[in-house]
């Protein structure tokens, strides 16, 4: 028995212009993820977005430790990352 071969297919440019733009709107209301976390959103695809935030001594806990996200700002970065992939 042969295992089912994966081809993935390449987005069509409309695609990728959608998920662009959809993510950038999306972002640019976000004031949570942009102003109080300071996240920027790098880039939005079809099935991937990168986000980038520097890490500050106010994201550390007593221990100096950044611990994982806060659950809203989490939920923010996966609302983005489900209109990634659903292009």
């Amino acid at each position: 028995m042969n295992a089912p071969v994966n081809k993935l297919e390449t987005p069509s440019q409309a695609a990728i212009d959608l998920a662009k733009q959809v993510g950038e709107s999306m972002f640019a209301v976000d004031t949570a993820s942009k102003d109080t976390m300071g996240m920027q959103l790098m880039s939005c695809e079809p099935g991937r977005a990168v986000i980038q935030m520097t890490v500050k001594e106010m994201h550390l806990n007593g221990h100096k430790i950044c611990q994982p996200l806060p659950a809203t700002v989490t939920t923010r970065w996966l609302w983005l990352q489900a209109a990634a992939l659903n292009f």
